[in-house]
């Protein structure tokens, strides 16, 4: 990766949320990246590489109390390019800070990070993650 001399990414994600019950919350995201780098050989030559690469993820919230909630999801991530698939869960557990806020503590089983802009599949271990909505 220190080669690289350019890169260009195109990135499009969404995500959505429903309110199944009083307790339950059911979640889903759908990310897409087509990105291209350039690299510069030891000879010199600049060459490019193509990417494109798609994030699914569905989760599963339960509100345990007022303040309190637990969280399961599933990703699943496919290099377009390749044809590779890798998939995995994280656990969460959450603390409503108010209305509009809140803060997680949780483990990732798989090497999938949520940030499709950046090409880190190797982010399996311990997260803290601050929410807000608007």
């Amino acid at each position: 990766r220190e080669n690289i001399i350019e890169e260009k990414k195109n990135i499009l994600e969404t995500e959505i949320n429903y309110k199944l019950s009083r307790k339950w919350s059911l979640g889903g995201r759908i990310a897409y990246k087509n990105g291209k780098e350039y690299y510069v050989t030891e000879m010199g030559d600049k060459i490019s590489v193509n990417s494109e690469i798609a994030l699914y993820g569905i989760r599963l919230e339960y509100d345990v109390m007022k303040t309190w909630s637990g969280l399961l999801e599933y990703r699943w991530l496919k290099d377009i390019s390749t044809g590779n698939l890798s998939k995995g869960t994280l656990l969460g557990v959450y603390r409503r800070l108010g209305d509009n806020l809140k803060l997680g503590v949780g483990y990732n089983f798989s090497k999938i990070s949520d940030d499709i802009a950046e090409d880190d599949f190797n982010t399996k271990g311990w997260f803290i993650n601050i929410t807000g909505k608007m």
